[in-house]
C-alpha cells in the first residue's frame, strides 16, 4: 500500500526514525520467500511444466499479500500455478532504507529465470503499483529472456505518474523530511512496512522518472507478448494519464494487443480486497472483472 500524499505532506513529524525501527510491528515478508514455486518444483513432470504459471509482484513497501485474493482464486478455478515474489529490500525497514530500485526488481528476474530453466512453457506476469513499474524495467533490462515462455503481462494500477506532484520535490525537501510512519490497520500491519524511509522514496522517484522517460521513447520487446492494463478511475495514488502513457509506450514500437480497462473504483490496487477495513458489492464486482479476464487470457493462450 502506498499513499504518497501522506508521506510527503507530513513534514511536521518530529520523531527520529532510527528510534522507531525497533518498534515496528512483526512484519511478515520473509514468510513468503519460502513459497516461491521454483523452490518447491525441482523436477517437474512434462505435464506439470505445461500448466500456466503466474508470477505476481506487489507494490512499494508492501508484500505478496496484495496478490493473495488472486492466488487463491486462480489456483482454485484453473490449473494455473502461482509464484508470489517478494520484492528485494523489503525484508525490514533497515533493508528497505538501504536498497535501490534495482534490488527490488532482482527477485522477479531470478524467479522468472528459475522457472524457465525448470522448463515451464507458459508464464504470465502480474504486477500492481510499483510492481507493475518494475515489470516494465524488467522488459527493458532483458530480464525475461528467453521470452518465448512469457505469454501475457497484467499491470494493475501501475505507478507511472503519481497523482501527488509533491513527490517530484523530494530531492529538494528531503533534507528537512523525516522518514515517514505509515498508518496501518491491525489487519494490514503485519504485511506492510510501517515506515517509508526517505532514501526509499528517492529511489521510487528515480524509478518513476526513468520509466516515464522510457515509455515516451517506446519500449521494444517480443511481439508475441500481449498486455492488459487495469486502472482505477479514482485511484488516490495514480494519475489517470498513467494508463494512456503505458498504452502508447508499450505498443509504439511493436504492434501488439493491449487490452485497457477503466475500473470504477477509488481503491489503489483494486484487485486486493483482503485486509481492507470495508468493501462493498461493487468492489467485489471489480475484482471479478479482473479474475474473469485473466481466465479468458489463459484459455486463449493455451489453446493457441
Amino acid at each position: 500500500m502506498f499513499l504518497i500524499i501522506y508521506l510527503i505532506t507530513s513534514l511536521s513529524s518530529s520523531f527520529a526514525t532510527s528510534q522507531r525501527y525497533n518498534q515496528a510491528p512483526n512484519y511478515k515478508s520473509k514468510e513468503f520467500d519460502t513459497k516461491l514455486l521454483s523452490l518447491h518444483t525441482l523436477d517437474p513432470s512434462d505435464s506439470f511444466k505445461k500448466r500456466p504459471v503466474f508470477i505476481t509482484v506487489h507494490g512499494f513497501g508492501a508484500s505478496p499479500i496484495e496478490w493473495q485474493d488472486f492466488s487463491e482464486y486462480i489456483t482454485t478455478h484453473t490449473e494455473a500455478l502461482v509464484s508470489n515474489v517478494s520484492l528485494g529490500g523489503h525484508d525490514s525497514v533497515k533493508a528497505f532504507s538501504e536498497s535501490c530500485w534495482e534490488d527490488w526488481l532482482s527477485p522477479l528476474c531470478t524467479e522468472y529465470q528459475r522457472l524457465v530453466n525448470l522448463g515451464f512453457e507458459s508464464i504470465y506476469l502480474c504486477g500492481c503499483s510499483t510492481g507493475a513499474t518494475l515489470i516494465i524495467q524488467g522488459l527493458l533490462n532483458n530480464c525475461f529472456r528467453p521470452a518465448l515462455p512469457l505469454k501475457h503481462i497484467f499491470l494493475v494500477d501501475a505507478l507511472v505518474i503519481p497523482k501527488e506532484p509533491l513527490l517530484y520535490w523530494l530531492p529538494v525537501i528531503n533534507y528537512i523530511l523525516y522518514d515517514q510512519w505509515l498508518y496501518l490497520s491491525s489487519e494490514e500491519a503485519p504485511y506492510w512496512l510501517p515506515i517509508r524511509p526517505k532514501k526509499a522514496l528517492l529511489q521510487l522517484l528515480q524509478l518513476i522518472k526513468k520509466t516515464t522517460y522510457d515509455l515516451k521513447q517506446g519500449i521494444s520487446f517480443a511481439s508475441h507478448i500481449n498486455m492488459s492494463l487495469f486502472q482505477s478511475q479514482d485511484d488516490p495514488v495514480i494519475h489517470p494519464k498513467s494508463k494512456e502513457m503505458l498504452y502508447h509506450g508499450l505498443s509504439a514500437l511493436t504492434s501488439r494487443s493491449v487490452h485497457c480497462f477503466d475500473i470504477e473504483s477509488d481503491f489503489h490496487v483494486f484487485t486486493r480486497l483482503s485486509k481492507r477495513s470495508s468493501i462493498n458489492p461493487k468492489d467485489i464486482d471489480n475484482q471479478t472483472i479482473f479474475f474473469n479476464h485473466v481466465q479468458d487470457v489463459i484459455k486463449t493462450t493455451t489453446s493457441a
